[in-house]
C-alpha cells in the first residue's frame, strides 16, 4: 500500500512536506518577537542622562560625575528577538525612562532643612 501511495502522490507529498517545512522555518526564525521589561538602576552606578531621569529635577551639570542612589519610577523597554537565516539577534529599545534619585539630593535635602530652621 505505501508504495502504491508513493507512486500515485509521492511528488504532491514531498512539496507539501517541503512546503511544510519551510513554514515552520519562517515561523520559528524570521518572526520578531518582543517582551516589555521594567528598567531600573542599582545604587551606585553614574548617572547618564540618556538611560535615566533625574527624579529630583536637579539642575545638574554634565561635566560632574552624580551617583545614583536608587530607582524612584520603573522604566519601560522593549527587548526584540530576531532571526534570519539561523542567525539571532536580540536588540532593545527604551520605551521610558526610569527616573532615579541621586545622591546629590541627600545634600540638597540638608541644605535646605538648614535653611529652613532659620
Amino acid at each position: 500500500m505505501f508504495e502504491a501511495v508513493t507512486e500515485g502522490f509521492g511528488d504532491r507529498v514531498n512539496t507539501i512536506v517541503e512546503v511544510a517545512l519551510h513554514i515552520n522555518r519562517v515561523m520559528g526564525e524570521e518572526i520578531t518577537s518582543g517582551d516589555m521589561e521594567t528598567v531600573i538602576w542599582p545604587r551606585g552606578v553614574i548617572f547618564e542622562p540618556k538611560a535615566m531621569d533625574d527624579a529630583g529635577g536637579e539642575a545638574f551639570s554634565h561635566e560632574e560625575e552624580a551617583i545614583v542612589l536608587c530607582t524612584t519610577e520603573l522604566g519601560l523597554r522593549k527587548a526584540t528577538q530576531e532571526g534570519k537565516g539561523g542567525l539571532s539577534a536580540r536588540e532593545s529599545t527604551l520605551l521610558l525612562k526610569p527616573k532615579v534619585a541621586l545622591e546629590t539630593l541627600v545634600a540638597q535635602m540638608a541644605v535646605t532643612t538648614k535653611k529652613s530652621r532659620r
